[in-house]
This record gives C-alpha cells, structure tokens and sequence, in this order.
C-alpha cells in the first residue's frame, strides 16, 4: 500500500571482452604470475585491485609463514554482485582465480587472496578457511595502511549463532547464519 519504504538494488553484468594485465610479484622463494580482467570502462578497479595484490601477496606469504602456493597464474576478474552470489569476492582453488566485485575495497582482495593458503586444503571445516584469510588480511592491510571494513559481532548477528563447524559450503547457508559465521570467526582466529 505504502510504496516509499520499498528499495530496489539491480545489478546486471554485459559480457565484454576485458581488459587483460599481467604481472609479477616478488615473493620469498619464487614470482608470483597475476592476470587481472576487468571491465574497459573502469580502469580505477585495476589499478586499485592491482596495487592490493603487488603490495598485499607478498605480506600474506611473511604472515602466514608459508610459501606462496599458487602454482601457474592466479586469475583476479571484475564482477557485479549478482554474479558473485551476493559475496564481495569468491576464490576458486581449483583454478586459482579471484572474482572480486567492483567495488570491493582492499580487505576483501586480500581476504580472497588468502584463501590461496586458506582453502580447503589445510583444513576440512569452511569457519576454519574463512577465520584465517580473514584474519591475515586484517593484519597485513593494518600493516599497509589499507581499507579493511571487518564485520561486527552485533547483537543481532549473536541471534543467528550455530556451532562453526555447522556452517554450510559457500551459497548453501541462509544469509544470517552466514553473516555471524563471517563476524565470528575472525575473532576466533585472533584468540
């Protein structure tokens, strides 16, 4: 009846061949190969997203402790929110690709790129990959001078809590219990 309150977010993603930049990051033992795809009419996404991962892998592999373990190129391609799932970021390991929405900021680059560490192989549990990347990309964009926005462990997230080794694979959970999963684990982590 009353249509004010009423808020509407549409999103839609052209396919359109991307613009491709390739690079190398120094890493403790070996190079690091980075291929970034982005959208043509947004070269700030790329210089952006690109100084995150020159500047951020790097500091990851110091913190973490472990080798940089991508083997061949890691892919980082531009997205709207509707492709991702609603995420900011998704990290697929088996092909060693980001996809980051565009506009995600610096903690989310770089909590996906941890997740070349964090990613199922370490760990069998989600909360556990999640809890790690995210605190490692707290740590080093604090170290940088990044943006990282953490999620809060509100009130109203604390309703929606389960046991972490109950969270369900990425897409599969309702988005409550995945909004405490996120806010929880990272304090997890720090403990």
């Amino acid at each position: 009846d009353d249509p004010t309150p009423f808020i509407a977010y549409v999103t839609g993603e052209r396919e359109v061949p991307r613009i491709r930049h390739e690079f190398t990051v120094q890493m403790a033992t070996r190079t690091a190969n980075v291929l970034m795809l982005a959208w043509p009419d947004d070269p700030g996404w790329l210089e952006r997203q690109s100084d995150h991962l020159v500047r951020g892998l790097p500091e990851l592999e110091r913190a973490i402790g472990v080798d940089y373990p991508v083997n061949g190129t890691l892919s980082v391609s531009e997205h709207a929110q509707r492709h991702l799932g609603g995420y900011a970021g998704i990290f697929n390991p088996r092909v060693a690709t980001i996809q980051l929405r565009y506009d995600a900021d610096a903690g989310v680059a770089l909590h996906e790129a941890a997740h070349a560490w964090f990613n199922g192989s370490w760990f069998a549990d989600r909360w556990i990959d999640e809890a790690f990347a995210t605190y490692y990309a707290e740590r080093v964009a604090s170290q940088l001078g990044m943006d990282f926005v953490p999620f809060e462990l509100t009130p109203e997230l604390q309703a929606s809590a389960f046991p972490l080794n109950a969270w369900l694979e990425v897409g599969l959970d309702d988005p409550g219990r995945e909004d405490y999963a996120y806010a929880a684990t990272p304090l997890v982590a720090t403990e």
